[in-house]
């Protein structure tokens, strides 16, 4: 977040939101006061926001990639050295993914709160239009923080843009108790507030459900079980039939399972695919399905084959090589399921009521009902539920560091140091805040 940065947002913010300035008088710089006036600006870099999270270090690739290969899904098979670090859990400072993935959601902070606060001023728009607005950008910038903090540990909170270069560029981590505060703030003041239905956009029904996850990360598991019961039932969500049609080819529009969802397209693609695919298909290979994850499918599991594919197994659930417009959901209903599985689990609750919620999952899956009957055995039944179902979508880190199962889990990680990712070198060089200090083991 240091000045080349900085600079580099507010000018890449200004230019998405501003085309009609730039169609008129185009220049490097757009002063503040011009550029958001409108709802039609308002509009554009509302837009902004949301294609902020289509970077490489968001859900362009690393937030789906990482969690996989850091865990026990994806091992590392190409030539992107830093990749080898994530699969071996040994990561450095100086990792350039590490860094990607913090400046991207510093970048798409910095987006969100400065519409939040040009958002008073602009012009033509009603209460319900603003309030839709905000319900948006809290979201987003819940999310934002959220996949920080479970990362990085404290982190700084930004609920201020960086206007200028007075500005305080120089920030403190935040303890994870105050990150979590301000993302539940976030999350609550959104709910009810958004009018669209729009696919890519967030809904009131994705406040609900990533209200769901931050509670189970919380281990507030009544809280947590009552979201994930609204998001089933409140909005109006399905089960698709059939799994495989959770990742068709060609142009790809979100359905009834989508709670949020990252678009992509022929001109704002992603390369997913490419480090999915072998190179006898002309992609590159970086990465492949473990060993683990393979004999993790039950035989007759139709995820399977909806997943993975190849005498060299790849996986395919991103597709489109050649037009790079895979979608890659952030939320969708199965896993809303599952959340309310485990909540009753931890609650001790009913034994029924669980089971019916994973065999809800399992029985789209072309699998019988679950054997599981205590709680323990429950318990690892939804994991196990959550690591196939939800396989090569960037879940399975979380899970394994939320339930305190990564040591147990995966050989590398041998000491609690390792759950975090270090603070970017450049961060801890850069800032001179005594309160920007590096994880412990980095």
């Amino acid at each position: 977040m240091k000045l080349r940065i900085i600079a580099l947002i507010i000018t890449a913010l200004w230019l998405t939101a501003c085309e009609k300035v730039l169609e008129v008088d185009p220049v490097d710089y757009i002063p503040e006061e011009e550029a958001i006036q409108d709802k039609t600006d308002a509009e554009r870099a509302l837009t902004g926001c949301y294609d902020g999270l289509q970077q490489t270090g968001m859900y362009g690739r690393h937030l789906v990639i990482i969690p996989d290969i850091v865990a026990d899904n994806l091992e590392w098979e190409g030539t992107t050295q830093e990749y080898g670090q994530f699969d071996n859990n040994s990561l450095l400072s100086d990792n350039v993914i590490v860094e990607d993935i913090w400046n991207a959601h510093y970048d798409v902070l910095n987006r969100i709160n400065y519409l939040l606060y040009k958002l008073p001023d602009v012009s033509g728009m009603s209460q319900a239009e603003r309030d839709n607005f905000l319900g948006q950008l809290y979201f987003l910038r819940a999310l934002c923080h959220f996949n920080l903090v479970r990362l990085f540990g404290p982190i700084p909170v930004k609920t201020q843009p960086t206007l200028d270069l007075g500005s305080d560029l120089n920030p403190a981590r935040d303890p994870v108790e105050t990150v979590m505060q301000q993302i539940e703030s976030d999350l609550l003041a959104a709910e009810g507030k958004i009018t669209i239905t729009n696919p890519g956009f967030a809904t009131n029904g994705a406040v609900v459900a990533m209200l769901a996850m931050v509670y189970l990360h919380e281990k507030d598991y009544d809280q947590a079980k009552v979201m994930a019961t609204q998001a089933i039932t409140g909005y109006g969500y399905e089960l698709e039939t059939s799994y495989s049609s959770l990742f068709p080819a060609g142009m790809q529009t979100p359905g009834k399972e989508a709670i949020f969802t990252v678009l992509f397209d022929e001109l704002d693609g992603n390369r997913l695919a490419e480090y999915f695919f072998p190179t006898s298909t002309g992609g590159r290979y970086e990465v492949a399905p473990g060993t683990g994850i393979l004999s993790a499918y039950e035989g007759g599991d139709v995820r399977l084959a909806a997943s993975v594919a190849g005498e060299t197994p790849y996986v395919i659930k991103y597709p489109n090589l050649s037009t790079m417009n895979n979608n890659v959901y952030v939320i969708r209903l199965a896993e809303m399921y599952l959340i309310r599985a485990e909540a009753e689990a931890r609650l001790e609750g009913s034994v029924s009521a669980i089971q019916f919620d994973i065999n809800k999952i399992r029985t789209r899956a072309g699998l019988l009902d679950t054997e599981a009957e205590t709680y323990e055995e429950l318990l690892l039944a939804i994991e196990q539920e959550r690591r196939t179902e939800l396989a090569f979508e960037g879940k399975r880190w979380f899970d394994l560091v939320r339930t305190g199962r990564a040591m147990e889990v995966i050989e590398t990680v041998t000491n609690t140091d390792q759950l975090l990712f270090p603070i970017p070198l450049n961060e801890i060089q850069t800032n001179s805040n005594p309160g920007m200090y590096q994880n412990p083991g980095y």
